[in-house]
């Protein structure tokens, strides 16, 4: 990931924002969706990992937030060098999507 994102410049819907990008989607046969970015914030540097849950069924589908963190984790292990005892801090946003901040240097060992 070589661009650094500011999230406070993507407060506003139609700014430019990772979810936007193919490179930054990764989309898995579960249904869970992980958008990943190189967040700067406050001067550090953050892999940022956001996720959702699409069932094909009934369309886009909330998991109960234990369930969406433990697939994101299990995807996130797949695609890159997080160390699986690193610890993130966890939200999610009035929407329902969670998102999962490490500190970058987890992320890159």
């Amino acid at each position: 990931m070589e661009r650094v994102w500011d999230p406070d410049k993507m407060e506003d819907a139609k700014a430019d924002r990772p979810g936007l990008h193919r490179e930054y989607i990764f989309d898995f046969k579960d249904g869970t969706r992980l958008i990943a970015s190189k967040d700067q914030i406050e001067g550090k540097l953050f892999l940022h990992i956001s996720g959702s849950y699409h069932d094909a069924k009934c369309g886009r589908a909330l998991l109960d937030g234990k369930t969406m963190v433990e697939r994101m984790l299990t995807h996130l292990f797949e695609l890159t060098k997080v160390k699986q005892d690193a610890k993130g801090e966890a939200m999610a946003t009035e929407g329902g999507i969670i998102h999962i901040l490490f500190a970058w240097e987890d992320h890159t060992g």
